[in-house]
């Protein structure tokens, strides 16, 4: 009960603190007196530094038995706290303040956070509670939709930049004859997005430009703020894949999925927020680090038919240049049909002729005991008759070369060429008495004889 009716003093306590200012000083002393308790004392000292009843406070603290710090630390605020404290004034949601609280039990705002969380979860509460229907109302006119704002877009930054120089460059940017472009906010950058439905304007990541806290996804498991990787530009009207900067800061906080609420780690003066279209992801990213730029204007009413005429002139020329990339590129894909047919058509002649070659040498070599060529189609000198075996390419071989006189012989079957041949057919081997000289078969009589080597012969390889 005790510890109850403590509690219960700090709350009022706090009432009194964060009263209106006039006389605010005077109110809390005399509660404290009334109430006359160390945590109370503490707590006037702490929110009053130089009040009216410092020292009555501090001799009561004393004839308590409760140790004080030094003079000199008494007055001592850890920046960070401050800053901690005023980002939650400014936001004044449930989740914020409890992330102080959470964070800073002790803190300067810690009377003020106890305060608003009890209201902030009663008015939530309250909220929930089924209303009375009142009385069905006659329905209002309608009010005539207000005109959507109407946005240009300048081109996008050929650098990468610091977030400050990107707010810099679309502050001095003149481009189109107009130099009232700025930065665009989270919201107006997601009109940029498509074909990641989480991320386009009304999808289900709720980073917007009323909602800048930035809550690490893979930590607390919230819902994904992405889309996979490509590098086509497939997630931008504009087919960019970088990353471009907006113009809002954001907290950036990480959470242990067993604890809640999630805990601040960086200062929101130090984080803003960007999409990257590799991916369609918004996020987080320290000013320090670089991505590129599209500023961004509202139209006036008197340009916006100057605009739409622009814009219309640009979509034909899109059309007409995608058109004929189109063209070029189904002129490509028949060229490379047909280039691909006629080299299907020539493997396919050449392996019926090698079939055929190959089923030519099959007989000849049943017939004789060796693979042998066709007859050359022309006569030839001896040496030429060499070059000619060794560059032969025939039912698929290569290995062909001239017979000896001795090979060549084993030809002649009745006086006659096994093959039908009746001409006179060259052999490898030269005279060994005259080298000017080189053997030879003439089949039409079976004789074997030689005779100079520049002579003309025909000629039938074997291997």
């Amino acid at each position: 009960m005790k510890k109850f009716l403590i509690i219960f003093a700090l709350f009022m306590l706090t009432l009194h603190i964060y009263a209106v200012e006039e006389n605010s000083d005077i109110q809390a002393c005399n509660y404290a007196r009334e109430r006359n308790d160390a945590e109370v004392w503490k707590a006037y000292l702490r929110v009053h530094r130089n009040g009216a009843c410092v020292f009555e406070a501090i001799s009561e603290l004393k004839r308590m038995g409760v140790e004080l710090p030094p003079r000199g630390q008494q007055n001592t605020v850890d920046p960070q706290d401050q800053k901690n404290c005023d980002f939650a004034r400014e936001k004044d949601t449930l989740f914020v303040w409890k992330t102080y609280l959470n964070e800073y039990p002790k803190g300067i705002c810690h009377f003020e956070a106890t305060v608003r969380i009890s209201e902030l979860e009663e008015a939530k509460k309250t909220e929930t509670e089924p209303e009375p229907k009142p009385e069905p109302e006659p329905k209002p006119e309608p009010k005539p939709e207000p005109k959507p704002i109407k946005l240009q877009w300048s081109k996008k930054s050929t650098n990468y930049m610091k977030w400050d120089e990107a707010i810099y460059y679309c502050e001095k940017l003149k481009e189109d004859e107009h130099n009232d472009w700025r930065l665009p906010t989270i919201n107006e950058l997601r009109i940029l997005v498509k074909n990641c439905p989480p991320t386009q304007t009304g999808g289900s990541c709720p980073i917007s430009d009323n909602f800048v806290e930035y809550v690490d996804r893979e930590q607390c498991r919230k819902p994904l703020c992405n889309c996979s990787e490509s590098n086509k530009g497939i997630y931008s009207v504009f087919e960019d894949t970088e990353k471009l900067w907006s113009s809002l800061t954001a907290a950036y906080l990480s959470c242990d999925t067993t604890k809640y609420p999630p805990i601040l780690v960086a200062n929101y003066d130090s984080y803003a927020l960007l999409i990257s279209f590799s991916n369609g992801e918004i996020y987080a990213s320290q000013k320090t680090n670089s991505a590129k730029v599209r500023c961004v204007r509202q139209v006036k009413p008197e340009e916006e038919a100057a605009i739409a005429a622009k814009e219309a002139e640009l979509k034909a020329k899109r059309e007409a240049e995608a058109a004929a990339k189109a063209a070029k590129e189904a002129e490509l894909k028949a060229k490379r049909e047909a280039e691909a047919a006629a080299k299907a058509a020539k493997e396919a002649e050449l392996k019926a002729k090698r079939e055929a070659e190959l089923k030519v040498l099959e007989e000849r070599r049943q017939k004789t005991g060796r693979y042998w060529s066709d007859r050359s189609s022309y006569v030839m000198d001896w040496n030429s008759a060499k070059q000619y075996c060794q560059n032969l390419y025939e039912g698929g071989f290569n290995d062909w070369r001239l017979p000896n006189i001795d090979v060549l012989k084993t030809l002649i079957g009745n006086g006659q060429s096994k093959l039908g041949d009746t001409d006179y057919f060259w052999s490898s081997s030269d005279k060994y008495d005259a080298t000017a000289y080189a053997w030879f078969i003439g089949f039409h009589n079976g004789i074997v004889g030689n005779d100079y080597k520049d002579k003309s012969a025909w000629v039938r390889c074997v291997r």
